[in-house]
């Protein structure tokens, strides 16, 4: 399909998903001519006050969806999170309606954008922020988003189009992508996840190379050489110009030597506070390759760099409270993420664990805590299997909601000790997001320097 083959005048559209993407697509959709109607399969009051202050009277069907009908429309958009297994998009593919996503309807608006689409399981959020961060230097307007943030939809709507854009992807948004079109797709790393959803680790990863499709002629893979799994299942078309970072040759690949990431004979100080930890050189050293793939100068890409100031919900540093430092690092929603956090630090850790489990193995990340942790407090659905997984190596606290972990965790820290959430499990059993359950740690932060700081007062006066 080319960019160019969505029209939506006068077309009937159903939006499946009212999260922010979906709204995004709906209002889209509607401003440029489509009859929209929305489904989700909530129907929480705050889904059906959203779909009225964004859209206003649009057609709506919440909760059970075993009886809509998708007689007469002509396209069935997809947000993020919605399955390909969904009873409704079988549905739409048994009728032959062409089931797509947001990212498509706005695709046809970026025919003069280079576009950056970034992918892998981990560290991808990181990269489009840094990536995004050095287009920015390059014009201001510059789009930041896609799986992460502001959905495009969103931003065309509210602003010009954007020279450059960098677009992360999920797997699930890969499966449905056909008309985004992309300068250059990069694959941060390949790792066991959502094993929830796909039936192995080798269609999970079939999923994430679904980007390749994408490509422009004459585009530019970027990929990890020292990511075995990279290496060993993504295979680009025989045309796609390839650039690797995180390698060993200079004049070919991007390449690390001390806290500097050096192409050619261009040299990139990756010397920051908010480039922490061997993950995220690794995860610079990924813009930094995609970026030169655009031809962006070394100057523009050294700005970038610097004015990078870290990403939410990702090894967030919160603050200190009674000397314990808070992290928040809500956005580790499988084993490998987890261990990356784990990795960061060298002991004195309170880890809080938990949530939707997706079906990997745990061993790994014992395995990593050994040493570094001191005490677990686990949350959520998952909250009983990681008590019988750690429970034999470590003190380990069953909490059930986060919240309490955080509170009980005041009688278990000291001053020097760090306090890390780092669930190793995706949010949505108890939380709305990944950035719900941020947001959560944040607030109870929050609360608990208030209090503190209250009784200090009540103490000196």
């Amino acid at each position: 399909m080319s960019a160019q083959a969505l029209s939506l005048s006068n077309k009937k559209i159903l939006v499946l998903g009212a999260g922010r993407s979906g709204i995004a697509a709906a209002r889209f959709a509607q401003t440029f001519g489509a009859e929209v109607e929305i489904a989700d399969d909530s129907n929480q009051p705050s889904i059906l006050t959203r779909i009225e202050t964004e859209l206003g009277d649009i057609v709506k069907y919440l909760g059970d969806l075993s009886s809509l009908s998708l007689k007469g429309f002509d396209l069935l958009v997809l947000s993020p999170g919605v399955p390909r297994e969904h009873a409704v998009v079988l549905d739409a593919i048994k009728r032959r309606i062409l089931v797509v996503n947001e990212l498509d309807l706005a695709a046809s608006h970026l025919s003069n954008t280079r576009v950056v689409g970034i992918t892998g399981t981990n560290g991808k959020s990181t990269t489009t922020t840094m990536l995004g961060a050095i287009f920015q230097e390059e014009d201001a307007d510059s789009f930041v988003g896609g799986n992460l943030g502001m959905p495009l939809c969103e931003f065309l709507l509210d602003h010009n189009v954007p020279r450059f854009a960098a677009i992360e992807l999920s797997s699930y948004q890969l499966e449905t992508l056909s008309a985004l079109r992309l300068d250059a797709a990069l694959v941060t790393n390949l790792a066991p996840d959502h094993l929830d959803r796909y039936a192995s680790v080798e269609d999970y990863f079939v999923a994430k190379a679904n980007i390749f499709v994408l490509l422009k002629d004459g585009g530019t893979t970027v990929l990890n050489q020292k990511d075995p799994s990279s290496l060993r299942f993504l295979t680009p078309a025989s045309g796609d110009k390839t650039l690797h970072f995180n390698g060993l040759d200079n004049n070919v690949e991007v390449v690390l030597e001390g806290t500097d990431a050096v192409f050619k004979s261009s040299r990139i100080s990756l010397s920051s506070p908010f480039i922490l930890g061997k993950h995220n050189q690794e995860n610079a050293m990924a813009a930094i390759a995609a970026a030169f793939a655009l031809d962006i100068s070394p100057d523009v890409i050294q700005r970038g760099i610097k004015n990078f100031r870290g990403v939410p919900h990702r090894l967030e540093f919160i603050g200190t409270l009674q000397g314990v430092q808070w992290y928040n690092d809500s956005k580790a929603t499988n084993v490998d993420a987890a261990i990356t956090a784990i990795n960061s630090f060298d002991k004195n850790v309170h880890l809080i664990l938990g949530g939707l489990g997706k079906g990997a193995s745990y061993a790994p990340l014992v395995d990593a805590c050994a040493g570094k942790v001191k005490t677990i407090y686990t949350i959520g659905k998952e909250s009983q299997l990681l008590f019988d997984t750690f429970s034999p190596h470590f003190e380990v606290l069953q909490c059930e909601h986060l919240e309490n972990a955080l509170n009980t965790a005041q009688n278990f820290t000291k001053d020097g000790d760090i306090l890390l959430l780092s669930p190793a499990c995706a949010s949505l059993d108890q939380f709305e997001s990944f950035a719900h359950r941020g947001e959560l740690f944040r607030q109870v932060f929050q609360r608990l320097k208030v209090e503190g700081d209250a009784t200090n007062s009540a103490y000196l006066s």
